[in-house]
């Protein structure tokens, strides 16, 4: 199982570019987006670029994402959280602006979670962050995650490179999901 996980893109068409050729060289089986796909970019162009992977894109809506843009996607993308696997393990998939509301944290209390909305990195323990495409805090580089081997690399998509990997039978670091 492949497969790359992305957030916070706000419609950073040329860090998506960056994105789409991670996607043409590993061909994931998934590519989740988890959420502020759109923003101040060139949003149709955006749409277009996503959409020749709607067979292979889980998405889920941030706090910046319309709806309106749904009927031009090929992908459902206004989901609040889905769940999916990874190899045998089970994955809660979020935006992460919800994630302190009791039913969420409930729902993925069982579950490895996959969260965007802060635009910081995060790799190690059960929680994952990818960072941000688009709009990168605290840290300068533009970032997603690859999911290969059962491992977790992040992944700087200025050239490409490995930034850091994790295992993921790793959860050290653990941390408890509060409202941000």
């Amino acid at each position: 199982m492949k497969a790359i996980i992305a957030s916070d893109i706000h419609g950073n068409i040329p860090y998506t570019k960056s994105l789409e050729e991670l996607i043409l060289r590993e061909n994931p089986d998934k590519l989740i987006l988890l959420g502020d796909i759109f923003g101040v970019g060139d949003n149709q162009e955006l749409i277009e670029l996503l959409n020749k992977y709607e067979d292979i894109i889980y998405a889920c809506q941030g706090n910046c994402d319309p709806s309106y843009f749904q009927e031009q996607t090929k992908f459902n993308y206004t989901r609040d959280y889905f769940t999916t696997n990874l190899d045998d393990t089970k994955f809660f998939c979020t935006h992460g602006h919800l994630l302190y509301k009791k039913e969420l944290i409930e729902a993925s209390k069982d579950m490895y979670v996959l969260s965007g909305h802060t635009h910081v990195y995060m790799i190690h323990g059960k929680y994952k962050n990818p960072g941000s495409v688009g709009r990168p805090r605290e840290n300068p580089e533009h970032t997603c995650l690859l999911y290969k081997n059962k491992t977790f690399y992040l992944i700087d998509l200025f050239d490409l490179k490995i930034i850091d990997s994790c295992p993921l039978t790793e959860t050290k670091n653990t941390i408890k999901l509060k409202k941000i």
